[in-house]
């Protein structure tokens, strides 16, 4: 039988989010307490994380009711204040790369402590806006959380990538399931919610469409709260939480117009019967469910003849190797090169296996240069026990080499690496290695990669954000897709 968009999809499954985040608004806690509510009647798993905020005002309220009905779902962590000082953007733009992963941990994991402690377990995956600093990424995976949330990071079809060594899902088929409502306090037209509720099907139905020519089976269903209870857009200046002088959501001015309780229970009203349509259609996962359907990225040992076929890939572009059972990315690609033929030029052999280190990209600017260079095969060698080292301390690939009088970027050098350790294994002299190529993966080429600025309205003024975007770019080195277990 033909399959339609009115049928179930086989392997279909959605993440169904909730950024809970909203501490001083009563009413929050209700909608977030219907919402576990109903989906655990429904048999169906939810996904909600927490901002630290959150979290110590259910204590405070003493609203043991909403953390019983959150505890059979999946919790994950929405940083520690939702944004508000430190501004997190404003320090990882100005800071290097090790003093902002430092300064992440300081300031965020107080509020991921109190997450936990509500629940007396873990979050398991993280979620926030200021993502596009791959510095967040990589500490809040070093702190526990592996997997993020929400990143619209490319992932050419796959059903998640690992990027800055985090597992992403895919956002390509997203629907935020929030706007029930007209703006203002205006009652709604006839049909309105008919009409809507129509549109959320249709968008379900046509992301299912396009799944089925992929090799992604997710949709990512999505809510903000506040979208669904009160009056949005606001009819009041939602105060401006991006500063450095203040702390807490509640020191600010209210600003939330609720609306009248039967127009909200309307728009609950609705959003059950969606939800129900999806469940029809598609299974609805957690996080860390959905994870578990991938190869893990840790522990990975390579013979010379997987290393062999990555080298075969890298010799026609510079990007992420994907097999069966293997993905590797390219400063992986790099680590690997360094350590087999330091190990060749140590002992005279190449080993049998090679252990793929899950280092990150560049953490500095790579040097502009891009002319070839040639370099002797022994002073070559002689430099890779320094460079080995210094990816073990740093976890991240060198931004630029000095060799030869010249300065080459990353690229260029996993070229010479590729061309030596090539030239090794068919046992052929290569006295003189050359040099050359591009220094950034082709997945830079990818528009998340190329944005040169990362600011909107509410951030502080003069922000642009080029330095996170400028991060973000570099770290297109630790970008490879995830393979199904």
């Amino acid at each position: 039988m033909t399959q339609t968009a009115s049928q179930p999809q086989p392997g279909t499954q959605v993440i169904l989010s909730f950024a809970t985040e909203v501490a001083e608004e009563p009413k929050d806690f209700e909608h977030i307490k219907a919402l576990a509510e109903f989906l655990s009647r429904e048999g169906l798993i939810g996904n909600f994380h927490l901002t630290g905020d959150y979290a110590r005002a259910l204590k405070h309220k003493g609203r043991l009711d909403v953390v019983e009905a959150l505890r059979s779902h999946e919790i994950g962590f929405h940083c520690n204040h939702h944004g508000a000082a430190p501004f997190m953007a404003g320090y990882l733009e100005r800071m290097n790369w090790r003093d902002g992963t430092a300064e992440w941990a300081r300031n965020e994991l107080p509020g991921l402590h109190v997450v936990e402690e509500l629940f007396g377990r873990r979050p398991v995956y993280y979620t926030t806006e200021f993502n596009k600093a791959p510095q967040s990424i990589l500490a809040s995976s070093q702190a526990g959380l592996p997997t993020i949330g929400y990143l619209d990071v490319p992932t050419r079809g796959h059903g998640a990538v690992w990027y800055c060594n985090a597992l992403v899902p895919s956002c390509e088929s997203a629907i935020g399931l929030e706007r029930f409502f007209s703006t203002g306090l205006t009652p709604e037209a006839d049909g309105h919610y008919e009409e809507k509720e129509r549109f959320y099907r249709g968008k379900f139905d046509g992301c299912v469409e396009k799944l089925s020519r992929q090799k992604s089976t997710l949709i990512r269903a999505f809510q903000h709260s506040y979208k669904t209870y009160a009056v949005f857009p606001f009819e009041r200046p939602k105060p401006q939480i991006y500063r450095d002088d203040d702390l807490y959501y509640a020191e600010h001015a209210h600003y939330l117009d609720l609306l009248p309780e039967a127009k909200y229970q309307k728009g609950f009203g609705m959003f059950q019967r969606i939800i129900r349509y999806y469940a029809e259609r598609a299974a609805f996962t957690s996080f860390s469910k959905y994870r578990s359907g991938f190869h893990d990225n840790q522990g990975q040992w390579l013979s010379l003849r997987q290393l062999d076929d990555v080298c075969a890939l890298l010799s026609h572009r510079l990007d992420a190797y994907v097999g069966d059972t293997l993905s590797v990315s390219p400063a992986e690609i790099f680590g690997m090169l360094v350590r087999v033929l330091r190990v060749y030029h140590e002992d005279g052999a190449l080993p049998e296996l090679v252990f793929m280190r899950n280092v990150i990209g560049p953490t500095a600017p790579i040097s502009d240069s891009s002319e070839q260079v040639d370099v002797n095969k022994a002073e070559l060698l002689a430099s890779l026990q320094r460079i080995d080292r210094a990816i073990d301390a740093d976890h991240s690939i060198p931004s630029s080499i000095e060799v030869a009088g010249a300065t080459v970027g990353p690229g260029q050098w996993l070229q010479g690496l590729r061309s030596l350790y090539e030239a090794t294994r068919e046992n052929r002299s290569l006295p003189t290695v050359m040099l050359s190529g591009v220094n950034l993966p082709v997945i830079a080429d990818e528009p998340f990669f190329m944005e040169e600025t990362f600011t909107k309205a509410s951030y502080p003024d003069g922000f642009e954000g080029r330095n996170v975007c400028q991060m973000c770019r570099l770290q297109s080195w630790s970008w490879k897709p995830a393979v199904v277990s």
